[in-house]
């Protein structure tokens, strides 16, 4: 499930947003404001964002300008009824990827939502895990706050497949099956694993569900 932080001063039609967005299997959180939008990032990690550009205090283009300045490049679709080619040049230049106008079709806003994830996803090979967290996919190097980790075949697997399935369960023998297939597996070579990668993200970021497997909890 992607989760979107939408940034719209509107509480009403933040709330329609919200509506929106979870009945299409989206979690979501909301912000009024630029503080709010700020300390939501730091706290959580999200796939999308729906920056409105009139904000009250600052501008959705100042706040994209200060994530793209933290190197955060989550994608960002902009609600608008700005028309001014000038607008929109500078929302382009400052770094979103869409913006939809004021007032839109639900579908429509769907629609652009994952086209833009899906876009997105062929060219990020970094997963943000939280804030100061994050792996690659390309390299299989998870950075923290200790510094970079690469890790040997079998972890990075064991990770991408809890990235996969973010904030869902997944079965120990799902994780057997995927990671260690028809190699010889023992069953303390599972918990050896999930050791090492919580002591590596956090032992607060991997939960056991007694009996049944694992969850990534981001």
């Amino acid at each position: 499930m992607s989760n979107i932080l939408v940034v719209e001063d509107d509480k009403l039609l933040a709330q329609t947003l919200e509506d929106v967005l979870e009945e299409n299997g989206f979690g979501c959180k909301i912000a009024n404001n630029y503080e709010e939008a700020i300390a939501l990032d730091r706290s959580k990690v999200f796939d999308l964002y729906l920056l409105d550009i009139n904000l009250p205090g600052s501008s959705g283009i100042d706040l994209l300008k200060e994530l793209r300045a933290k190197d955060i490049y989550t994608p960002v679709i902009f609600l608008t009824s700005h028309k001014e080619k000038e607008i929109l040049n500078k929302a382009f230049s400052s770094g979103c990827d869409d913006f939809i106008k004021k007032p839109f079709d639900n579908d429509e806003l769907i629609h652009r939502i994952e086209a833009v994830l899906k876009r997105t996803a062929v060219y990020q090979s970094e997963v943000k895990l939280a804030p100061d967290i994050s792996y690659d996919l390309k390299e299989c190097i998870l950075s923290t706050r200790q510094g970079d980790t690469k890790l040997p075949q079998k972890l990075a697997k064991l990770l991408e497949i809890f990235i996969d399935n973010k904030n869902q369960i997944v079965s120990k023998e799902y994780i057997i099956k995927h990671v260690w297939g028809d190699d010889t597996f023992s069953s303390g070579s599972l918990r050896v694993y999930i050791t090492k990668l919580k002591s590596l993200l956090g032992k607060e970021m991997i939960e056991n569900i007694k009996g049944v497997g694992y969850k990534l909890k981001l």
